[in-house]
């Protein structure tokens, strides 16, 4: 039986390949560099997400790391019915790394995009949903409030961005002049760093690069697990 790919980076042929894809966006053009894609995008992804899954489990122990293409790769293919970009191909990287056993968008994880130019790794929900939007609230106003208000402020001075506020206005019900109203604004939550494609990305270091910003933004999904999931989460 033939070992996986060890991974070797994601090297200039990645970059070259997603570039080909955003300036040629089309079937023909993809079925003519379905070789490119299989070497350059597919085997490296696949790689790197069994490389990075021993140091996952140590920063975020309920973390699945699925090395397969719609596990944590996420199909290259656009989903074209409900977007207003009907291009048939994305033009980038995507991997998540979700919370528990079952692939869902409805729990906490960790992602990283990467495009021709820039790399994106974060952490959290891009939407809660259901009830998961009251349970956010109610926590934001009480004392988790302070706690996520303390890690937040970590996450921002360390570097990275926060995600997720999309009201204009704190919902009704809610005092405008609460400590914690800045949170109200949200409907989702997450915490991202967005750089320049890193140096180290064409080497196996770059395992270790995405390791050591998710251990700072895992404690993120750790927050949203208590305070916003039934049970803390439990499956």
């Amino acid at each position: 039986m033939q070992r996986p790919e060890r991974f070797r980076g994601f090297g200039r042929e990645t970059q070259e390949f997603l570039a080909g894809v955003d300036a040629n966006n089309d079937k023909r053009w993809f079925d003519a560099h379905r070789t490119e894609y299989e070497r350059h995008y597919v085997e490296p992804a696949l790689a790197f997400i069994r490389e990075i899954s021993p140091q996952l489990r140590m920063v975020a122990p309920r973390v699945t790391a699925a090395p397969k293409i719609n596990g944590s790769l996420l199909r290259i293919n656009h989903d074209v019915r409900f977007s207003k970009d009907k291009r048939p191909y994305k033009e980038r990287i995507d991997l998540w790394f979700w919370e528990g056993e079952r692939r869902t968008w409805e729990r906490p994880g960790l992602f990283i995009r990467l495009t021709a130019n820039s790399l994106i790794l974060g952490s959290g929900m891009r939407r809660f949903v259901g009830p998961q939007i009251d349970s956010y609230r109610e926590s934001v106003v009480g004392s988790a409030g302070d706690g996520l208000t303390t890690l937040l402020r970590r996450l921002t001075i360390a570097g990275y961005e926060v995600g997720g506020a999309t009201r204009k206005r704190v919902p009704p019900g809610y005092a405008a002049d609460h400590r914690s109203a800045p949170l109200l604004l949200h409907s989702g939550l997450s915490a991202f760093l967005a750089e320049p494609i890193p140096s180290v990305c064409g080497s196996r270091k770059f395992v270790d690069h995405c390791a050591r910003h998710f251990a700072m933004l895992a404690p993120l999904n750790d927050w949203i697990r208590d305070a916003v999931m039934p049970s803390g989460g439990e499956l």
